[in-house]
């Protein structure tokens, strides 16, 4: 996993880019546990956890991807 130092920004952050309210809280739930099995990237720097858009970005097709396969899969 490769960042850009410019790309770097806090779980706080990201709760507020991604589409709806998103908490920090639950951008942090996405990175420690993850979702359909998918964890949001992250780097953590001097005790501040940090993610990127680009890893939201891939986060998001991931998920959509695993939701998709477990629905067809007819595992609920």
């Amino acid at each position: 996993m490769l960042f850009d130092s410019k790309d770097l920004i806090t779980l706080a952050k990201a709760g507020q880019i991604i589409p709806g309210i998103r908490h920090p809280s639950t951008v942090w739930r996405w990175v420690n546990v993850g979702r359909y099995g998918v964890r949001l990237e992250s780097l953590e720097v001097g005790g501040v956890t940090y993610t990127s858009r680009t890893a939201i970005q891939n986060f998001c097709e991931d998920i959509t991807a695993a939701k998709q396969e477990q629905h067809v899969s007819g595992d609920a």
